[in-house]
């Protein structure tokens, strides 16, 4: 307390002004990452609805799809979206972008990984409607203030558009009628019916 009376009072209250001011800052600066985490990173999205009922690939269309790398990770990481936080979301939305932009530098370099039975025109419209609903996604979830309720009915356009896509790539390996009453005709002429023999009386 005595070798604080040596120092002029000004001094003194300057220092103890500047310590203040600084522990002030420090503590606004943490405050400022936290309310950043919890208003972006840690809130949870509302459950998602109006989905449409999940359709599986016949077993035809899985085989050609399995060794095709871009719908695997397309749909592997539209199937994680709608159970976590926006921060969560985020990140999945930027692998999505990522996977269609990995999808044009494969085209621009001539590199084509699609399945010859599934480069069609048809596909290709469904996978650029798909793209469509993750640019809006994406610009829902880098808003400075984003809406939990546009992100959540954003992930369900770009759910429904997969479920769209699956039905176009089950399409592609489905019988027409007239292509299963002809299979079914072919099958029926193949089989020969042969008459089945009695046996000849017995003689007394």
């Amino acid at each position: 307390m005595n070798s604080m009376n040596n120092y002029p009072r000004h001094i003194v209250y300057f220092l103890l002004t500047l310590f203040v001011l600084g522990c002030g800052k420090k503590e606004s600066t943490v405050e400022q990452v936290v309310e950043g985490l919890s208003h972006y990173d840690t809130i949870a999205l509302p459950k998602l609805s109006n989905l449409k009922p999940r359709l599986r690939l016949t077993p035809e269309a899985q085989s050609t799809a399995k060794n095709w790398n871009f719908y695997q990770e397309l749909s592997q990481t539209l199937d994680s979206l709608g159970r976590e936080t926006i921060g969560q979301t985020k990140k999945y939305v930027t692998q999505l972008d990522k996977t269609y932009a990995n999808l044009k530098e494969s085209e621009e370099a001539s590199v084509n990984n699609t399945p010859n039975e599934l480069n069609t025109q048809a596909v290709r419209a469904r996978l650029a409607a798909l793209e469509t609903q993750i640019r809006v996604l994406k610009n829902e979830v880098d808003k400075n203030e984003p809406s939990v309720d546009r992100i959540a009915a954003s992930i369900v356009r770009s759910k429904n558009a997969l479920q769209d896509l699956n039905l176009q790539i089950d399409e592609r390996f489905a019988l027409s009628i007239e292509e299963m009453l002809k299979a079914a005709n072919e099958v029926t002429d193949s089989i020969t019916i042969t008459p089945t023999e009695r046996p000849s009386p017995s003689r007394q």
